[in-house]
């Protein structure tokens, strides 16, 4: 008898976890191309329509976890204080440290109208965006390592674009030189240590409450009893480049 897990099966931004057993003999393991990170090691991988005609496997939805956040912003920088709450939906593919970066960029970009996008629910729209009355982007906001096809296409499309990551330099480099970025040097770039990152994805729940200061280009973070800092390194991608 044998039992095995897939794990995000993605079908119209739904993701799917699929369990079976006594299929037949088990075969070779293998990677299968249709599903993200699926290893079936027990029977052979039906397409989806095939799984869904057969109604003796069950089918379990794999929703996005929410997690609340309050957040005191103090932008000594920008002369912004503000109380900010908010609740992020953290999609079954995304890593901690990356909702630390969208959580990071919702606070120090702050702006009226500023809302987070479907993140990888939607890969269209970016992390977080704010629009005028006519539905116009005034900004895009980015995180992580997106393309040198993508920043160009937000360029055309908003008025400001904004990238916060913790990536790698020598690997944002290699990526965005591959093709013309329109407006490169008007494109901001916040890089954030991937240590720092690492530190305050470790203490993420369900509810959070951050104290976030900006100063002389220094950010600290407070949650509990935990105090972490860095050095933010602001530049556009021209200039990184």
């Amino acid at each position: 008898m044998g039992t095995e897990v897939c794990r995000d099966l993605e079908l119209d931004g739904v993701y799917l976890l699929e369990r079976k057993a006594d299929r037949m003999p088990a075969p070779p393991s293998f990677r299968c191309r249709k599903l993200f990170s699926c290893r079936v090691t027990w029977h052979r991988c039906f397409s989806f329509r095939e799984r869904c005609q057969d109604r003796r496997e069950p089918i379990i939805a794999i929703s996005a976890t929410v997690r609340s956040f309050v957040v005191e912003l103090a932008h000594i920088d920008s002369h912004i204080y503000k109380n900010l709450q908010f609740r992020v939906a953290q999609h079954p593919s995304e890593n901690a440290d990356r909702l630390v970066v969208r959580v990071l960029a919702r606070a120090l970009a702050h702006e009226e109208g500023l809302e987070f996008g479907r993140g990888l629910a939607n890969v269209d729209e970016p992390a977080l965006w704010a629009k005028d009355a006519q539905g116009n982007i005034k900004h895009w906001v980015d995180v992580g390592a997106p393309s040198a096809q993508r920043l160009h296409r937000a360029s055309k499309q908003a008025e400001r674009v904004s990238v916060f990551t913790g990536k790698g330099v020598a690997g944002l480099r290699k990526e965005w030189r591959v093709q013309r970025i329109h407006r490169v040097e008007e494109i901001q770039l916040v890089l954030l240590d991937p240590f720092f990152l690492a530190a305050l994805a470790e203490g993420i729940g369900k509810q959070n409450k951050w104290a976030v200061t900006l100063s002389d280009g220094y950010l600290t973070v407070v949650h509990g009893e935990q105090v972490v800092d860095c050095q933010l390194e602001r530049t556009t991608i021209a200039e990184f480049l």
